[in-house]
């Protein structure tokens, strides 16, 4: 069975790597998923590509990087994206696989803690996780007129499965 099979293709992808070789071989493994993600050398750069384009629905974000760590980056970025009411995920990519750094991505509101050397599954089921949030999200607004109220032709639905 391909691992690539039945992954939200239209995912918006951006990989901050700073280590040439690593960032080569994320790039290659998305692309062989069927993704065409964007790219960026440091957490200040991821940044100010996150402030030109938010609609990236995950960063996979290096932790140890020159510049601006990943922490730093993703602090930002979240604010950005909490702001303008987007729900772009953060996933981290780190040698260290320890619980202390474990646990001090997940202080840092990321998603996902991915450790390297990535591999294929791991990579895929954060995919997985980042494409079931924005089916939702996506639900939940077609579902709501602008002011969160229901949508009639929804609220019918909804008493149907209330009342069954």
């Amino acid at each position: 069975s391909d691992i690539g099979q039945k992954l939200d293709k239209s995912l918006r992808i951006l990989v901050v790597e700073d280590n040439a070789l690593n960032r080569k071989v994320i790039l290659r493994m998305l692309e062989k998923l069927g993704f065409q993600p964007d790219y960026v050398v440091d957490g200040a750069k991821a940044v100010a590509k996150y402030q030109q384009n938010p609609n990236y629905d995950l960063i996979l974000m290096d932790l140890h990087m020159p510049i601006m760590d990943g922490f730093v980056a993703t602090r930002l970025i979240l604010d950005l994206s909490a702001g303008l009411d987007k729900h772009t995920k953060v996933a981290a990519m780190t040698s260290s696989v320890s619980e202390e750094d474990r646990q001090r991505c997940f202080a840092a509101d990321m998603m996902a803690h991915i450790p390297k050397p990535i591999k294929m599954n791991a990579l895929a089921d954060v995919l997985r996780s980042v494409a079931l949030v924005k089916s939702a999200l996506a639900l939940s607004r077609a579902a709501t007129d602008t002011t969160g109220a229901p949508r009639p032709e929804f609220k019918l639905g909804v008493d149907l499965l209330v009342s069954t």
